[in-house]
């Protein structure tokens, strides 16, 4: 049986007599740590190769969708903002049937996702289109704000 402390000091503060059991520092975050490694582990166990390779993909794919987000939509030519993303056509199609309409157009038309939050992703490029509507980046080249 582990003995918790009675003072309180900032170190032996409530949530630490809470959270503390035997020493060690339980919280949701170390228990969601735990059932992932345990899950991680028993899939890996069972499915093998198959598991590693999927979890790999599954990663690598992550790693680009952040990457897509958070730098090539939000950060351009060295400013923070929202722009849009000019693709080819046959790419527009590609990426509509890997990850579906609303992502993509809510990506390509970032810009003018952020300028109409209550609109559906899918009218983002006719809005675009109707509104003649030019990224920052457009406007800042053009000397416009």
């Amino acid at each position: 049986v582990c003995v918790r402390a009675r003072r309180r000091t900032p170190l032996n503060s409530r949530y630490l007599q809470e959270n503390v059991i035997c020493g060690i520092l339980f919280s949701e975050l170390t228990a969601m740590f735990i059932l992932r490694a345990v899950l991680f582990v028993a899939l890996l166990l069972v499915f093998g190769e198959t598991f590693l390779a999927w979890f790999l993909v599954l990663r690598i794919t992550y790693i680009i969708n952040d990457y897509i987000f958070f730098h090539l939509v939000h950060y351009r030519a060295g400013e923070f903002g929202t722009f849009k993303i000019l693709l080819p056509t046959w790419l527009q199609y590609l990426l509509i049937v890997i990850y579906g309409v609303d992502v993509v157009y809510a990506t390509m038309h970032h810009d003018m996702h952020h300028h109409n939050v209550r609109i559906a992703a899918k009218y983002l490029p006719r809005i675009a289109a109707e509104q003649g509507r030019k990224s920052v980046i457009e406007h800042k080249k053009a000397g416009r704000t």
